[in-house]
């Protein structure tokens, strides 16, 4: 490290550290119900070429992802295992102080530009068969984006149209909302910090949507408090994408591969 990112480490650290923790906490909800499914072993050679990649400046996702492919590493072991471990890794490294703050932001930021790649490429192809319409989104007020993106590309090979909305302000995106008529809508949210305003937000959005709309409340805060279902007023509240979609009565047209987010 120079003495320029120590400075900066030093004198952020106070600030940092909840989006730091919580970019490890949803790793750990990506990878949870893989674990206790069954181990997942993934190679020492890529998880070390993937986060040397990250950590450097002018490494880019496109070229990263498209040597982790030419390694024999899937598009789906990409998202379900080796990005969520290594953001896992990322977090814990932050924690023990064997990071900095510039090493961290530049690595998650790399990380959540392979998942939007990732994710876009998918959102091209249409010869896929789908069946109900979901959206997910990811509130204005939470930046906390890893799950989600994992959570859409686990629905989409499930069969499931999915449109992934980051960054929704209801006002604003009321008009796309109200025009899509989506089957159900599934909200990831990180923290009990924004409930207030995730209260809000649902009672809008059934007012829009109708109750025949189930709307689903997943993400990490589900381990801040037991009762979030109720607390926001949300149908249900699961980080299983296949529990979630049996809970609103939608069909899974893909095999069962899809894991908790």
């Amino acid at each position: 490290m120079t003495d320029g990112p120590d400075r900066v480490r030093k004198g952020q650290r106070v600030e940092a550290v909840d989006t730091l923790a919580s970019l490890a906490n949803e790793a750990l909800k990506v990878l949870a119900k893989q674990r206790v499914e069954g181990s997942v072993t993934l190679g020492e050679k890529p998880m070390a070429f993937l986060r040397r990649s990250i950590l450097m400046f002018d490494s880019r996702s496109t070229d990263i992802v498209q040597r982790l492919r030419d390694m024999g590493i899937s598009d789906h072991a990409i998202i379900d295992h080796y990005i969520p471990e290594t953001a896992r890794r990322l977090g814990a490294d932050w924690v023990a102080d064997r990071l900095g703050f510039a090493d961290v932001t530049i690595g998650s930021a790399k990380l959540q530009s392979m998942l939007r790649e990732l994710v876009e490429e998918e959102n091209t192809k249409s010869l896929r068969a789908r069946t109900a319409g979901v959206a997910v989104i990811v509130m204005a007020s939470d930046y906390h984006t890893l799950g989600a993106m994992v959570l859409t590309m686990q629905l989409r090979r499930l069969g499931i149209s999915t449109r992934l909305l980051i960054g929704v302000d209801f006002e604003e995106s009321l008009p796309a909302l109200r025009a899509d008529r989506f089957d159900a809508v599934f909200i990831s949210a990180s923290s009990t910090k924004m409930l207030s305003e995730l209260q809000l937000f649902i009672r809008k959005l059934r007012r829009e949507a109708g109750t025949g709309t189930p709307i689903v409340v997943g993400g990490s805060i589900l381990g801040t408090n037991d009762d979030i279902k109720t607390l926001t007023g949300a149908d249900f509240a699961t980080t299983d994408p296949v529990e979630a979609l049996q809970l609103c009565q939608l069909k899974i047209s893909k095999s069962n591969n899809a894991k908790a987010v």
